[in-house]
């Protein structure tokens, strides 16, 4: 099977958004890590980081900090918890998600789909579909 393209790992990350209750900081990046097998670590980190920043430019995402002692739900239903632009950029810049074990933003930060996001994740490309069938039976294969 072919490798996966930026195209196809942009609408993953869109759509377990959507389907998921809530992504942690750092999931597209450990997505990356195991479908992008020749890719080199900084190529995707930069792929995970540009399409976190373009899926929430767009309005698609959005993300939210949990404390220590907070359920994610409670906070992920709250729309006054939403981080600021500045925030987003900062905790999309930094370290914390890159690394194993993850460090607190890696850890406490959340994202999702915004409404919008849920209805264009419902609507993915003609080439995403086929490439997602693909893989789904490719897996069932194996």
């Amino acid at each position: 099977m072919a490798e996966m393209t930026p195209g196809v790992f942009w609408w993953d990350v869109l759509y377990n958004a959507a389907v998921e209750d809530w992504q942690m900081l750092y999931e597209p990046l450990g997505w990356a890590r195991t479908q992008l097998r020749t890719a080199s670590e900084e190529e995707r980190q930069r792929l995970a980081e540009e399409t976190l920043r373009d899926l929430y430019a767009r309005g698609l995402i959005w993300f939210f900090r949990v404390g220590p002692d907070e359920s994610v739900n409670d906070v992920g239903s709250d729309p006054s918890r939403r981080l600021s632009q500045i925030e987003v950029e900062r905790v999309i810049s930094g370290e914390d998600w890159r690394t194993v074990p993850v460090g607190p933003d890696g850890a406490r930060v959340y994202f999702g789909a915004t409404g919008e996001g849920e209805r264009v994740a419902k609507n993915p490309p003609v080439e995403v579909v086929t490439y997602w069938n693909a893989r789904s039976r490719s897996r069932t294969d194996a």
